[in-house]
């Protein structure tokens, strides 16, 4: 097992590099650049523009501008507007040295504001993956035992509506009724603001946290239940099960120690791919609901053109969805004893 966990990190070094050279090429492909955005006000000189663009290296073809990322490239103070003070700040040593350089428009590390939202999005996020196994396995259970009765139909259609409403209009329906209509829940942010942070309690960080979770967590409750009532229904139809039910065993044996492990194999392979999808998902829900994570960050960085920000929150999503696949792979070797990991 740790052979194979070695290997896996291994081969996923080139995975992770694939990714950053599509994304910052995808990223240069984007019209308008930083320097742009950094320079809008009357007080700036062509010069300084200039100088600042050849310095962060954005005259350079995109090839050489990635090496910059990936190896360093060293920053000095430029006088962008005239007023004799240098407007970018500090040097950057590249991603291979650990450094994901200096936000453009925070003027701060991008290692240092990705720990800082980090927290928030990974709890709403797998609260939101907790959520949605906890409800969509049960679901699918009993759809599947209540093969084609008026459950298992009425769980197949919410499956398809589940999967097929958009995030972000769901989010907005969320906050017009129980926000603004009903004010049962915050309309959004993680707690409030008006008092200090160690005041805050479980049960009120747990309204702010329920519309944004629910957003999330529909997909996955449709997903799981989709797929974990086919995976039952398929059990429940081997030479065993039958067997089970000749010897006597009561249904509730029968789908606890027999159906039920086999029926999970395939679910765990959906662990990774879903906590990609989820942090992809994220950065919508943070938006609408002003959740103070890295969603918004992206968000803003993205209409900033903030390349050092974007490129470093890229590198976290490629990890932690490499992460999550590896994670649903000793999962799988765990749920059933018979595949070894080699």
């Amino acid at each position: 097992m740790r052979t194979y966990i070695i290997r896996r990190l291994v081969q996923a070094i080139p995975t992770l590099f694939g990714i950053t050279i599509i994304s910052f090429l995808l990223m240069l492909a984007a019209p308008g650049d930083p320097v742009t955005l950094i320079t809008f006000n009357p007080t700036s000189t062509p010069e300084g523009t200039a100088q600042l663009r050849r310095q962060l290296g954005l005259d350079q073809p995109p090839l050489v501008q990635y090496l910059y990322w990936l190896i360093g490239n060293d920053w000095v103070k430029i006088d962008v507007d005239g007023d004799g003070v240098g407007d970018v700040y500090g040097t950057r040593r590249g991603f291979l040295r650990g450094d994901l350089g200096q936000s453009l428009q925070h003027k701060r590390s991008v290692t240092e504001l990705i720990v800082e939202r980090v927290p928030a999005t990974l709890q709403l996020t797998l609260t939101s993956l907790i959520v949605g196994y906890v409800i969509g396995i049960p679901l699918g259970i009993i759809a599947a035992i209540n093969n084609r009765a008026w459950f298992d139909q009425l769980s197949r259609v919410l499956s398809v509506i589940g999967n097929a409403v958009p995030g972000f209009w769901l989010a907005l329906i969320l906050i017009i009724i129980f926000s603004v209509n009903l004010g049962w829940l915050p309309m959004g942010g993680m707690r409030d603001i008006t008092r200090p942070a160690a005041e805050t309690n479980i049960l009120e960080s747990i309204r702010y946290m329920i519309m944004p979770v629910s957003v999330l967590s529909l997909g996955i409750i449709a997903t799981i239940s989709r797929y974990m009532r086919a995976e039952v229904i398929e059990v429940l139809g081997q030479d065993y099960v039958r067997t089970a039910y000749a010897k006597g065993l009561s249904r509730r044996t029968i789908v606890f120690r027999h159906v039920l492990r086999n029926a999970l194999i395939p679910i765990a392979a959906l662990l990774g791919p879903g906590l990609g999808s989820l942090l992809g998902g994220a950065v919508i829900t943070e938006q609408v609901f002003s959740w103070p994570g890295m969603g918004r960050l992206v968000v803003n960085g993205v209409f900033q053109r903030d390349y050092p920000l974007i490129m470093g929150s890229v590198v976290l999503g490629a990890v932690l969805y490499i992460l999550g696949v590896l994670l649903s792979d000793v999962l799988y070797a765990w749920i059933d004893p018979r595949i070894r990991l080699e």
